[in-house]
Order: structure tokens, then C-alpha cells, then sequence
């Protein structure tokens, strides 16, 4: 007959901590995407160059897309971190209604 080996005693496994959604990580914190930073600099340059806030349309093309829906979730993903502010007055007027953050995130005093 064969002996059954003792077991050993299994230490218990420690549960790990929860960790958060993937999408709430990215929106916490401030690092860009290469991607949004391209943009976030395309945004800087027209309003040093022009002195104002650009069209969907001139952001397409300082960027180089071809299409405005990837310019519209920039810039809200830009907004949620901070980097600007969207100032929602009429629905199809976002990208004249930009106003440029400082590095801190908070609203410059008018």
C-alpha cells in the first residue's frame, strides 16, 4: 500500500486591492496621450498665430485629420484633464469656444 504524503499547510492567499476601471485611471490623471498632445499643441499654435480660438475645421487642418469627430473627443478629453476649457453656448460652435488652461488647471481671473 502507498502512504498518502501529508499535505502542507497553505498559507492564504491575500485578496489584492480592487483596482479601477481603466477608463477612470487614464481620466485622472494629466499625461496625454501622444495624440492629444499633437492636438493640445495644434490648439496652441492657431490662437498664438491668430489670436483666437479655431475652427473644427482649421484645427483639422493644423492637425492633419480628416475628420472633426476625432477633433471633437480631443477636445473634451482635454477639457476633463484640464488642459482647456469648452464653454458650451451652442452645440455646433465648440472649437471658437476654447479658452486655454494654464499648466495648473485652474481658470484664469478675468
Amino acid at each position: 500500500m502507498i502512504a498518502d504524503a501529508p499535505e502542507k499547510p497553505s498559507s492564504p492567499a491575500k485578496p489584492l486591492p480592487p483596482a479601477a476601471p481603466r477608463r477612470a485611471r487614464k481620466l485622472e490623471s494629466r499625461v496625454l496621450t501622444p495624440s492629444q498632445r499633437e492636438l493640445l499643441e495644434a490648439l496652441r499654435r492657431c490662437v498664438a498665430r491668430d489670436g483666437q480660438s479655431p475652427t473644427v475645421r482649421e484645427l483639422m487642418a493644423e492637425w492633419g485629420r480628416k475628420s472633426s469627430n476625432g477633433i471633437y473627443n480631443g477636445l473634451r478629453i482635454l477639457a476633463r484633464k484640464k488642459y482647456l476649457q469648452l464653454i458650451e453656448t451652442r452645440p455646433r460652435a465648440t472649437a471658437r469656444n476654447i479658452i486655454l488652461l494654464p499648466l495648473d488647471g485652474k481658470p484664469p481671473r478675468t
